[in-house]
């Protein structure tokens, strides 16, 4: 039997993962980006949209380890704000590597999109240019859409 947790489950899980059982965020992002690799195995052309927090950074990572598999994927930063020190960790990584960035995407022009705007802690409702980005992805047809941690 597969078990689902509600969101403030799953941050106590991770909260007690890092701070008792001592295995950083940093792995557990690593681990959250690697585990989405299968499903975009037979895709080409990659959208990740990624957020400022740390579901963002999860996203940042999988972008990563996608061009590293030799995929076309590019990241598109919904939000404002500085991010985690994990989330600019992973920015200054794909900014090394020269991972591309897309500042108005065409969501039709992929084969795939990766939502990594919010994640478990969410607990409010989306508004703004949020709204709008889920809304653009929701709308799209033909592409194989992936949410990290939340649909």
């Amino acid at each position: 039997m597969k078990r689902v947790v509600y969101g403030r489950d799953m941050k106590a899980v991770d909260r007690r993962t890092i701070e008792e059982i001592g295995i950083p965020s940093m792995v557990l992002m690593e681990r959250a980006a690697y585990s989405c690799l299968p499903y975009l195995e037979d895709k080409e052309k990659i959208l990740v949209v990624a957020g400022t927090g740390n579901n963002g950074a999860d996203g940042i990572a999988l972008a990563r380890m996608l061009y590293l598999k030799g995929k076309q994927v590019e990241i598109f930063i919904v939000g404002s704000g500085s991010g985690s020190s994990e989330w600019q960790l992973q920015m200054q990584i794909v900014k090394n590597l020269g991972i591309s960035f897309v500042t108005t995407p065409d969501f039709s022009a992929y084969d795939s999109i990766v939502d990594a705007i919010f994640g478990v802690g969410l607990s409010r409702a989306v508004t703004g240019v949020f709204a709008e980005v889920i809304s653009e992805i929701n709308a799209q047809k033909h592409q194989f859409i992936l949410a990290i941690d939340m649909p």
